[in-house]
């Protein structure tokens, strides 16, 4: 199997770069898509990619002391394209910060009205 580009990932803190070099110079390096997010900048063999990890549908797993996001270099090949579509796997993984915890949905409840609420409830036995 022949390789024609070259893919490097750099995992900041709470962003990703990626730079992805194409050697076949037919491939449109615009088509490239991180997720949701277009390239930041392209040229004929390059495209490159600095979105934040809350951007571009990036996905958030945690499993026990770590912390991973994942997401896919997609390229969208159009009908007069010699490429074939193909998707590459997008992993940078952390270390879960000890102080770290999962937001927990906390639903907030407010009621108006103008008079005075009443609540019923009734219990029923089979019969």
């Amino acid at each position: 199997m022949a390789v024609y580009a070259d893919m490097k990932v750099d995992c900041g803190p709470d962003f990703v770069t990626l730079m992805w070099t194409e050697s076949r110079p037919q491939a449109d390096t615009s088509l490239l898509r991180l997720g949701s997010c277009f390239p930041t900048s392209f040229s004929a063999g390059e495209a490159y990619f600095y979105v934040d990890l809350t951007d571009c549908n990036f996905r958030r797993l945690v499993t026990g002391d770590a912390l991973v996001y994942s997401n896919d270099l997609t390229y969208i090949a159009t009908a007069d394209s010699y490429n074939l579509a193909f998707t590459q796997p997008v992993v940078c993984a952390y270390e879960r910060p000890k102080d770290w915890y999962a937001a927990i949905y906390d639903p907030v409840f407010k009621t108006y009205s103008l008079g005075d609420l009443q609540f019923n409830i009734g219990l029923m036995n089979g019969g």
